[in-house]
């Protein structure tokens, strides 16, 4: 559900202009791959904006600054470098930036507080987290995000309730205070928090057997047919980050929300949005269901309409000639039916 982390700011002392320390951080993450460094390039990208526009205002050099102005979308990076699940590091116009954890922006200076609230005081809400900048090895910033809903996430889980989804569950592995608020947000009321891959895992191969619906008698004989249950509940897992890929893997459906670009979580899934748009997730399941219904009226009618013509044919109530043409006719019928399924009614 969640369509991001927003920066909503940055908080320090330094002599460095903020938009000056947030296109250069906005920078710098566009070489990461995490999925909070998102939310940090569009703080850059805003930046950006904002620089442009304070030069073109001012038609000189900004206090802060040392672009002239002239390029400044173009920044010089060099040297990045990744420390997985600790941050990230490079050279911006000449000048060395850190992003990521305290402990790794602070290392190797000294006189910092090991505690980053002794540094910057103002507390955190429940539904922000924070990440650190330095300087040329000075600690400058702390750049504050919040989770935020996609725009269309809400809209999205009513339609999937009117579609006959019975059960929306959230499972992340967020701080419970900020999977709440975001849960609130788009009308969702189980919520599961502050899960491992393994826990998210283990949730959704019970989900089934926890609100199972009573088998009939007909599904039990069908069962020992075919091997399989047609009236048992079916889980669909969403999702979109790295860890989700094994949990895409286990369940009945799994469905991966992607930006166009090959993940772990698309090469496990079963079905892959290459938009990055969540309404094609109720979208997906009323194609598959028009999908199949008309799949199955054209099996439906053209064998039934097949069975006539033979009858007709038996009792020699037309030609010979005549059902073989007749035959044709059905089946060009019932493949023209069956392509209507390529019409989008949505």
């Amino acid at each position: 559900m969640r369509g991001g982390v927003q920066a909503d700011g940055v908080t320090g002392d330094s002599d460095l202009d903020e938009d000056v320390i947030l296109l250069s951080a906005g920078v710098l993450e566009t070489y990461s791959v995490h999925i909070l460094a998102q939310g940090i390039v569009q703080a850059g990208k805003g930046a950006i904006k904002r620089l442009s526009e304070r030069y073109a205002d001012n038609g000189q050099h900004l206090h802060g600054s040392d672009w002239d102005g002239r390029d400044i979308e173009h920044p010089v990076v060099k040297g990045v470098r990744e420390d997985s699940g600790k941050g990230l590091s490079g050279m911006v116009n000449g000048r060395m930036i850190r992003v990521g954890r305290y402990a790794y922006v602070t290392d190797g200076e000294h006189g910092v507080p090991n505690n980053p609230a002794d540094v910057f005081t103002t507390p955190l809400a429940a539904d922000e987290m924070a990440t650190f900048v330095s300087v040329n090895g000075k600690l400058t910033a702390r750049i504050v995000m919040k989770d935020i809903p996609r725009e269309n996430a809400k809209e999205s889980l009513d339609r999937l309730r009117a579609l006959g989804v019975k059960r929306l569950s959230m499972l992340t592995g967020d701080k419970a205070a900020s999977a709440n608020i975001i849960a609130k947000e788009v009308g969702i009321d189980d919520v599961r928090a502050e899960l491992f891959p393994e826990d998210k895992l283990a949730a959704v191969r019970n989900a089934s057997a926890e609100e199972a619906p009573a088998q009939p008698w007909w599904d039990r004989v069908i069962q020992r047919l075919t091997g399989e249950s047609i009236t048992r509940s079916i889980t669909m897992m969403v999702g979109d980050g790295v860890n989700d890929a094994p949990v895409l893997a286990s369940a009945d459906i799994g469905m991966a929300i992607t930006d166009g670009t090959s993940t772990a979580a698309s090469e496990s899934a079963q079905v892959v949005i290459m938009n990055d748009d969540i309404a094609c997730v109720p979208r997906a399941i009323a194609i598959s269901r028009r999908t199949k219904r008309i799949m199955l009226q054209s099996v439906i009618g053209g064998l039934s309409l097949s069975i006539i013509a033979m009858l007709c044919a038996a009792f020699n109530l037309i030609p010979v000639v005549a059902g073989a043409f007749l035959q044709e006719a059905i089946d060009v019928v019932s493949i023209l039916w069956s392509l209507t399924a390529l019409i989008d009614k949505d």
